[in-house]
């Protein structure tokens, strides 16, 4: 089926980034904390913390991930990673290697997983700690078998892009005492009251040297909300002091928030579908307004209605406003990147009888062959909770993607617990 035109808010607001991808639909809303770091990369790893369609998957990746045979340790030693050091803010992580690799001559880039070498590499950052006054016990985290497989399901999804998964790694991290983030201190700026109520909900936090630039970032959307666009924020970590047991990092931002920009031209291309529709009711700016990040929230919502009924699982948006600091204004422009159209190529049923899988096939209303339609499977939900046969039954799905044909496979698998209800 094909919906020509029909606009609806159906999605809520919350932001998502792919290049950036705003909008997702009500199924995706809940994600368990213990899976927020697993396997996933600057962009996809925003896409999760904002969504929670891995509630909705995980019963079916762990169903996969734990029925595998575990990797020997032969195999774990000879998995050679990268690895990085998240809270050793005596010295920078070019000092860090430098040290390392004098250290230890035989040192890489990357270090056997479970191997002697990593265990050299833990010894020789508590002597240099050792030499700072500080008695330490540094530990490193290893991906899990888990974490490796969960990555592989990720990228089955219709909406993953090559290559923004993160490639596992080691972390070398000091687990006592505890590194804590400082005071921050923050140059003046325009909206200067919330910047600083962003500041204090980070002093007190784990220190973590990798979180740096998102601190910055965090600091930077007050004054971006409120029309500042090119506000840009540099976060500097100080020397850490001791106090008690723990030691705390004092933290520098400094901020130029440039010119206050308002909007000029704004349009909107809503893709092949949607090519002939005026879609400027949908703005959520207009000419002369003081300018924000997003200008398109609604009316994405609303497109990604139309083509996720329409088969396009991984329609996304180009929408970053083209900034004239000369004259202080923003040039908003949509464009709609459908991706390609996909159909279903299987419908795999779990944990039900018979009687019930033929009526869950009935309620689905899709069959292999027609177009991959997102919102039915989020529909089904009601359809389900509506049935005498299914009362207290549950589903999590799986989209299984096949890119070289542009199929899907998908798999609805139930459970009785009405508490890991995910819609």
């Amino acid at each position: 089926m094909v919906v020509h035109g029909r606009l609806q808010p159906l999605f809520t607001q919350t932001k998502v980034t792919y290049g950036r991808t705003v909008g997702v639909p009500q199924y995706m809303q809940r994600i368990p904390r213990k899976w927020h770091i697993l396997v996933l990369g600057h962009r996809m790893r925003r896409v999760f913390l904002t969504t929670g369609l891995l509630t909705l998957l995980l019963p079916v990746m762990t169903l996969g991930v734990f029925g595998q045979s575990p990797k020997t340790t032969q195999q774990l030693v000879s998995e050679r990673l990268p690895y990085i050091f998240s809270n050793f803010p005596w010295w920078t992580d070019d000092q860090i290697r430098v040290e390392l690799k004098h250290r230890i001559p035989s040192l890489g880039d990357e270090v056997g997983r479970g191997s002697a070498q990593e265990a050299q590499v833990r010894d020789a950052l508590t002597a240099m700690l050792a030499a700072k006054g500080v008695h330490a016990t540094v530990i490193s985290d290893e991906p899990s078998a888990t974490s490796g497989a969960v990555t592989a399901f990720v990228k089955t999804l219709p909406f993953y892009f090559p290559g923004s998964a993160q490639r596992p790694h080691i972390e070398f991290s000091i687990s006592a005492p505890q590194i804590l983030v400082g005071g921050l201190e923050l140059d003046s700026s325009p909206e200067g009251d919330l910047v600083a109520r962003v500041a204090r909900q980070m002093e007190g936090k784990p220190f973590d040297s990798g979180n740096i630039p998102v601190a910055a970032h965090q600091l930077a959307e007050p004054l971006q909300r409120h029309g500042y666009l090119s506000a840009e924020v540099t976060v500097t970590a100080g020397r850490p002091m001791r106090v008690g047991d723990n030691f705390y990092v004092p933290m520098k931002a400094e901020i130029s928030s440039g010119p206050l920009y308002h909007v000029g031209m704004i349009s909107a291309d809503g893709g092949p579908l949607l090519r002939s529709r005026d879609l400027s009711g949908y703005f959520d700016l207009q000419t002369g307004e003081v300018a924000t990040p997003y200008a398109f929230d609604r009316l994405e919502s609303s497109i990604m209605t139309v083509y996720f009924q329409a088969g396009y699982a991984s329609v996304h948006f180009v929408d970053k406003p083209e900034l004239d600091p000369e004259h202080a204004t923003a040039t908003y422009h949509l464009e709609t990147v459908t991706g390609p159209q996909y159909r279903l190529r299987t419908v795999t049923v779990r944990n039900l009888s018979p009687a019930q899988e033929a009526e869950v096939r009935n309620l689905l209303s899709l069959a292999p062959g027609d177009v991959y339609d997102q919102i039915a499977i989020d529909e089904l939900h009601a359809k389900v909770a509506g049935s005498s046969n299914l009362k207290g039954l549950d589903y999590s799905f799986a989209p299984s993607t096949d890119r070289n044909l542009n199929v899907i496979d998908l798999t609805l698998d139930f459970f009785k617990d009405a508490a890991q209800s995910s819609l």
